[in-house]
């Protein structure tokens, strides 16, 4: 026995005999025979000389033979058996594998071969070097990777050979790479799962099917192949010619990978192919000529070192995948036939950066409009962040009819000279700017996306026509998106690090917000028609125009009802001009807003909820009947900003919520230094009026005085401003039991009425409005005296005959809170000019008690 304790051994002679145990360890044993000796492992197990008993050498003894029992008492990590000097090597029936690090037979002389006698072989992990071919005459079993090199001098005579109805496999899906001049496969060769690669070994030519080259390998023989991938061809390969593989051919074959040199190409001809998956990686160019089908993914490389010299051309015939996917790079590309991958995605690809000509312009890949409409694919990608600048010109609906998406992904991309039709269009600059000044029609959805810091999306042409919904995506405070059209258009969910700017002209064309838009910079929205939020807007802007909203033909309108936040500039200012409305009553207008400048002209009412408080800097209704309802919930600037037209019959009304609600008695009165309830229950005063001339002048009554005019009425019957402190003197406005449990936050201040210009002086009854399904009790006292309930009645009265006679029988407006409760008086009913107001929102189910003010 020797043991080296992982040194390693080798043994040279011309015969020996190895009884006793030969064990490196770690190490590695190398057995070599003499100069040009045949070598022989058998898997006998006489006790006799070895050589004198085996005649596995071609039928003859063997010059060195080591037979079962020998190999195993070899223990070592490697076994290494003849080199480059040795004969021919021949192997039958051995099992080795105990040799955990694998075991390489050398016959790698120019004349060498090794041959694989009838037995079953087991080996764990080989390879095997020979000078002039590899013969597989038995079944071989391998449990790793397994190399065969059948010429291995690069001669151009080895050529490896599996017999009929033998087998070479390897376990666990191991790797099987064999090299030689050319194959010949009757038996079979399977790597499972695994891959398996056949090269050609002296840069010579293969033939795949019907076609010969210096290594050829048939339909027939590819059948008898099964690999998760079968590799054909390495970057020493000459050309590759792929004639008339059939499904039955590539059937056990999951995907084929043909592979050249630089100079090499690939040409599919004569005949259709039809493979499961294929993958081409050409140096110098891919043809096509017939129809080639697969059905798993397919990736076509023409220029695989990317020099600028390989080019992709069909000339006839089409690709189908079946709905996968396709991928295609190439310097340059030409699309006789046609490529269909179904509702799969087709990709094109610029392979040395150069740039990219959609339509009718040039570039260094030129992609014209008929190539085009010989493409179906449910996406179709052109270009990636690699390529270089893209020009779009003139694609008409027919070159893009058979294409869902049309991706475009270059370094920047112009839409030019000619306008284009997509049914969907994604665009992505990634170092530079989009731009268009010519119509862009797209069916489907729209996104534009600039990846680079600072860099714009301008797409200026009136014409463009966007049915879907358009994106649009910048970053960097400069990179501002500018859309102009005069069609409709919805606006999908954007990010802009600059400012936006949609302009919709025509004639009642609308703006609907889809998606939410978050831009850092100022948003200018305008349109012709209707503009709806069914998501938010959001600026990030300080400034007075941080959002501005024009609706020239239409109204500015909630298109959900969700209660979330429509349009959010926390720092600026929202300025809007609305003819048709700004929100409903049913669904006002959610905003969170540092100011409000908003007019509103030709119908509808103002109706706003602010999520905090709010400054206005201009709250203008121009609609004769129209109101103005904003509830907040913070601080309220400038109330007296807020305008109706003269003699409106309009009201405008304010209401303030507070998160924690506290009996209305004990609130304090702004400026009065008085709860509620002092000032409720402190005193009784009247409130008449009375008409002179066509002016109304407002008396004051008190219990204890005669009446106290508030403002005298100009020589002229005209009327001065009327301002009054209504907290100067003691009277009640509002009357309420002392029992009244109602939470309310507080009035707020009622001082002058804002400084208000009033012609038409009224005062409007008001009311806690309902908690739950309990009814308020009655706010007057059941006492009131009735003095005071004639003089009311007589006041009602006399407002509702001068509003009758003055207006002619017009419309008296509009219900504070149309359709929300029944005790709600319809102005136009004629009973009453005086109505209630409602305490709370209807989808806020009571949880916040309001209070109001109102005037006109």
């Amino acid at each position: 026995a020797v043991d080296t304790n992982g040194g390693d051994i080798t043994l040279t002679g011309a015969e020996f005999t190895l009884s006793g145990a030969l064990d490196a360890g770690v190490g590695t044993v190398t057995i070599l025979g003499a100069s040009g000796e045949t070598i022989g492992l058998d898997g006998t197990t006489a006790s006799t000389t070895a050589s004198t008993i085996s005649t596995i050498c071609n039928g003859s003894a063997c010059g060195l033979t080591l037979i079962q029992s020998e190999l195993s008492n070899i223990t070592a990590a490697k076994l290494v058996i003849g080199d480059d000097s040795a004969g021919n090597m021949y192997v039958d029936g051995v099992t080795l594998s105990h040799i955990s690090g694998g075991t390489t037979l050398n016959s790698s002389g120019s004349s060498g071969s090794v041959e694989f006698g009838t037995g079953d072989t087991t080996i764990k992990k080989v390879t095997i070097n020979a000078g002039n071919g590899i013969t597989v005459n038995g079944d071989l079993a391998t449990t790793s990777t397994s190399i065969f090199n059948a010429d291995y001098d690069d001669s151009g005579t080895g050529t490896f050979t599996m017999a009929t109805g033998k087998a070479l496999t390897s376990g666990d899906n191991a790797s099987i790479s064999i090299v030689a001049d050319d194959i010949a496969v009757s038996g079979t060769i399977s790597s499972g799962t695994g891959s398996t690669t056949i090269a050609v070994s002296d840069g010579g030519t293969i033939g795949l099917g019907g076609t010969a080259g210096n290594m050829t390998l048939t339909g027939a023989e590819l059948a008898n192949i099964t690999a998760g991938t079968l590799n054909i061809g390495d970057s020493s390969t000459g050309n590759i010619t792929v004639d008339g593989i059939s499904a039955a051919n590539s059937n056990n074959v999951t995907t084929v990978n043909l592979t050249t040199a630089s100079a090499s190409s690939v040409s599919f001809s004569n005949n259709a192919s039809t493979f499961k998956g294929l993958a081409v990686s050409s140096g110098n160019g891919i043809s096509q000529g017939v129809n080639v089908t697969t059905s798993n993914t397919t990736t076509l490389d023409a220029d695989s070192n990317n020099d600028g010299s390989g080019d992709f051309n069909n000339t006839a015939g089409t690709i189908s995948t079946g709905g996968s996917a396709l991928s295609i790079t190439a310097n340059d590309f030409g699309l006789s036939g046609s490529i269909n991958t179904g509702t799969g995605t087709t990709t094109i690809l610029v392979s040395d950066g150069g740039s990219i000509g959609l339509g009718s312009t040039a570039g260094n890949m030129t992609i014209a409009g008929s190539e085009l409409g010989n493409i179906t694919a449910g996406t179709l990608t052109i270009g990636d962040s690699t390529a270089g600048a893209m020009t779009v010109n003139g694609i008409s609906s027919a070159n893009s009819t058979n294409i869902t998406t049309v991706d475009l992904d270059s370094s920047s991309i112009a839409f030019s000279t000619g306008g284009s039709t997509f049914k969907g269009l994604s665009a992505t600059a990634n170092t530079g700017t989009i731009t268009g000044a010519v119509a862009l029609t797209v069916a489907g959805t729209s996104t534009f996306t600039t990846s680079a810091s600072n860099q714009s999306i301008t797409l200026s042409s009136t014409s463009n026509d966007f049915t879907g919904a358009v994106s649009t995506n910048t970053t960097g405070s400069s990179a501002n998106a500018t859309l102009a059209t005069n069609s409709s258009i919805i606006l999908g969910a954007s990010t802009i690090g600059g400012d936006q700017s949609v302009t919709v002209g025509g004639t009642s064309k609308t703006i609907v917000i889809s998606g939410a838009q978050d831009v850092s910079g100022t948003i200018t929205l305008q349109s012709s028609g209707d503009l709806t939020l069914t998501s938010s807007l959001t600026s990030s802007s300080s400034s007075d125009t941080a959002i501005s909203l024009t609706s020239t033909g239409g109204g500015i309108f909630d298109g959900d009802s969700d209660g979330s936040a429509d349009i959010e500039a926390e720092n600026g200012r929202l300025v809007a001009v609305s003819n048709g409305g700004f929100g409903t009553s049913a669904n006002p207008i959610e905003t969170t807003l540092s100011s409000i400048d908003l007019t509103n002209s030709s119908t509808g009412d103002i109706n706003i909820y602010e999520l905090d408080g709010i400054e206005i800097t201009g709250l203008t209704q121009n609609v004769d009947g129209e109101d103005v309802l904003l509830s907040y919930s913070g601080s309220l600037s400038n109330p007296d900003l807020a305008t109706l037209p003269d003699g409106s019959l309009g009201t405008i009304t304010f209401t303030q919520r507070q998160a924690e609600p506290t009996l209305v008695a004990d609130q304090i009165l702004e400026g009065t230094g008085k709860s509620v309830g002092d000032l409720s229950l402190g005193s009784t005063n009247q409130l008449a009026q009375t008409f002179e001339s066509n002016a109304i002048k407002m008396t004051l009554q008190k219990n204890d005085s005669n009446s106290k005019p508030i403002e005298s009425i100009d020589s002229d019957g005209s009327m001065s401003p009327y301002v009054t402190d209504i907290f100067s003197d003691p009277y009640t406005l509002v009357e309420l039991s002392k029992d009244v449990k109602e939470a309310n936050p507080g009035l707020s201040t009622l001082a002058n009425f804002g400084d208000k210009v009033v012609k038409e002086p009224q005062v409007a009854k008001l009311e806690p409005g309902k908690k739950g399904s309990k009814s308020s009790k009655s706010l007057l006292q059941e006492n009131k005296s009735a003095s005071k309930e004639l003089l009311w009645q007589k006041m009602i009265s006399k407002i509702a005959a001068k509003k009758s006679q003055k207006n002619n029988g017009k419309k008296s407006g509009k219900s504070l809170a149309k359709g929300e409760t029944g005790s709600i008086k319809k102005r136009a009913d004629g009973s009453s000019n005086l109505a209630p107001v409602l305490a709370t929102r209807s989808f806020e189910k009571g949880t916040v008690l309001l209070q109001q003010r109102s005037f006109r």
